[in-house]
C-alpha cells in the first residue's frame, strides 16, 4: 500500500492478529464520516509492517494492542521507527494491570488504555486517535443543563463522572466563580460546548432559562445526549439529539422521586457517559458543516469562490486582497488555534503568502474574549525572555553595577 502525501494516516498495530485492527478501523471510519470527513479521499489506514510505508509528512496516529509476551519481533523495528520519528502512538490493554506486561518498554512512556470487557467499546480508542490527527479538539468540552430543584443530584454525579472521563465539563454551581457576571458565563460556556447533555426531567422546561439553553444549543447546531426521565414524554429537544431514556431500575434502590436528592446506578452513568463520547463526533462535525456552509455562501454571493480542502480549511479566490485561508474553529478560539493554523498552512507550498483567517461564530462569546482575541490579531511585537537570558538579551554591559 502506497501512502498518498498529506492525507491523515492512522496505523493499528496488533500483534495478536484476532481481528481488533479491523474493529478499530470500523469504528474509526463510522467517527470520521460522522466528523464530514470523506474517509476514501482523506485518510489511508495501514496495518502492522504497512506502517513503515507511511508518509513522513503527513498527520499520524497510531494504536498498538498489547500481546502476552513474547510479540513478534517485527514490533520492535516497527515501533523504534515510529517512535523515532515522534509519531503519537496510543498503547491498549484488556486490563490495565497488564500493561507492563503487555505494551513493550519503548512504549511505557505514552499513557495507555484499557478496553471495555462489556462490550468491546472502542469509543476511547477512536476519540484519542482523533485528537491526535487533530480532528477533534483536545479539550473536550461538555455542557450539563438540568433543573436544580429535581436532578440537581444526578447532575452532580454527571459532572463528577465526566470530569473522571476527561472532558471540561460546565455545571452551573461548579464552574462559574464568584464575582463572574453569571448569565454571561454560561452562554460563553455554552459557545465552547462540543455537546450538551440535557437532563430531561418532568420540570426542566418550566424555567424560562433551561428553554433558552436549548434555543441556543440548536442556534449553533450543538449535539444534545437527550436523557429522559420515566414518564416524561420522549420528544426531540433538537434537530441533533441522542436519546437515553431512563427507567426506575436506573434509579439507586428503584426510586424516582424527580427531587434534588435523586441518584442513579452507576452502570446508569456510565452509560450517559459512553453516549456522550460516542456522540461528541457527529455534534463537533455537525458545527463545522454549519460554520463552513454559511462562510461560503456568503463568501459566493460576494462573487469570490471558496473551496473547502478536505483538510477542513477554506481557500478564497477571486478577492481584490488575493488568496484568502479561512480555518474554521469550533467554539471559542484562543491562542493555540492561530497558532495551529498558522503551523498547519505552513506546510503547505502552494498557500505561501495567502491571508490567514481563523473563522468562528463570535455569538455569545464573553466581550472580555472577544477583547483578548482582537489584541491578538493586532497587538504590537511582544517577545517572551527566559529568566536565564536577562543578562544577554535585556541588560547593556552597564547595567546592574
Amino acid at each position: 500500500m502506497e501512502a498518498i502525501a498529506s492525507r491523515y494516516q492512522v496505523l493499528l498495530i496488533d500483534p495478536t492478529g484476532n481481528g481488533r485492527s479491523e474493529e478499530a478501523e470500523g469504528a474509526l471510519r463510522q467517527r470520521l464520516e460522522e466528523l464530514g470527513v470523506s474517509v476514501e479521499e482523506a485518510v489511508v489506514f495501514f496495518r502492522d509492517q504497512e506502517g513503515l510505508k507511511r508518509h513522513q509528512g503527513a498527520p499520524t496516529a497510531g494504536v498498538y494492542f498489547g500481546v502476552n509476551p513474547p510479540a513478534p519481533t517485527w514490533v520492535q523495528h516497527v515501533l523504534d521507527d515510529l517512535v523515532g520519528s515522534g509519531v503519537p502512538i496510543l498503547p491498549v490493554v484488556e486490563d490495565i494491570a497488564n500493561f507492563s506486561q503487555q505494551i513493550p518498554e519503548i512504549l511505557h512512556q505514552f499513557n495507555g488504555c484499557a478496553l471495555d470487557h462489556g462490550s468491546g467499546n472502542l469509543e476511547a480508542v477512536t476519540t484519542i486517535v482523533l485528537e491526535n490527527l487533530d480532528l477533534l479538539r483536545k479539550q473536550r468540552h461538555v455542557f450539563i443543563s438540568y433543573r436544580r430543584k429535581d436532578s440537581r443530584g444526578i447532575a452532580i454525579q454527571l459532572y463528577e463522572a465526566l470530569d473522571a472521563a476527561g472532558f471540561v465539563v460546565f455545571l452551573d454551581t461548579h464552574s462559574i466563580r464568584g464575582s463572574e457576571p453569571f448569565q454571561e458565563e454560561l452562554w460563553h460556556r455554552l459557545s465552547n460546548a462540543d455537546i450538551v447533555v440535557v437532563l430531561d426531567s418532568p420540570a426542566f422546561l418550566d424555567s424560562r432559562w433551561t428553554e433558552q439553553e436549548l434555543t441556543e444549543t440548536n442556534a449553533k447546531s450543538i449535539g444534545i445526549v437527550q436523557v429522559v426521565w420515566p414518564g416524561v414524554e420522549t420528544q426531540s429537544r433538537a434537530a441533533l439529539a441522542k436519546f437515553e431514556q431512563l427507567t426506575h431500575t436506573d434509579f439507586q434502590h428503584e426510586v424516582c422521586n424527580c427531587n434534588e436528592f435523586d441518584q442513579l446506578t452507576t452502570p446508569a452513568i456510565q452509560r450517559i457517559v459512553k453516549t456522550t463520547e460516542a456522540y461528541r463526533a457527529r455534534s463537533v462535525g455537525a458545527r463545522h458543516q454549519r460554520l463552513v456552509g454559511e462562510f461560503c455562501s456568503e463568501v459566493r454571493t460576494a462573487g469570490a469562490q471558496a473551496l473547502m480542502h478536505w483538510r477542513r480549511y477554506i481557500v478564497v479566490d477571486g478577492l481584490a486582497r488575493g488568496r484568502v485561508v479561512a480555518v474554521p474553529a469550533i467554539g471559542v478560539p484562543d491562542a493555540n488555534v492561530y497558532h495551529d493554523a498558522e503551523t498547519l498552512l505552513g506546510n503547505f507550498d502552494e498557500l505561501a503568502g495567502s491571508e490567514i483567517l481563523v473563522l468562528y461564530d463570535h455569538v455569545n462569546i464573553r466581550e472580555r474574549h472577544l477583547d483578548h482575541l482582537s489584541w491578538l490579531e493586532n497587538s504590537p511585537h511582544i517577545k517572551g525572555l527566559w529568566l536565564n537570558q536577562t543578562k544577554t538579551r535585556l541588560l547593556g554591559p552597564n547595567d546592574g553595577k
